[in-house]
């Protein structure tokens, strides 16, 4: 690990690579890349997309305003 000052904002030390580390994490990025792009291009399994719509409905839920309970003054 790189001193905090070969840092930038984000806490990334790509900064401080070598030419040669640049060039090593370019290759395998790409490789990686070409190892993996027919799985991005598959479409997403049902049961995973149905536990997705479950979680988004349950994050809006949790997010939207919810109506302001009445108190009765008398």
């Amino acid at each position: 690990m790189l001193p905090n000052g070969n840092r930038d904002r984000a806490g990334s030390v790509l900064n401080g690579l070598t030419f040669q580390q640049q060039q090593v994490n370019f290759i395998l990025g790409h490789s990686i890349q070409s190892l993996y792009q027919h799985m991005v291009k598959e479409p997403i399994p049902e049961h995973l997309q149905a536990l997705a719509e479950r979680l988004n409905r349950k994050a809006f839920l949790e997010n939207s305003p919810q109506p302001e309970a009445r108190v009765d003054e008398t």
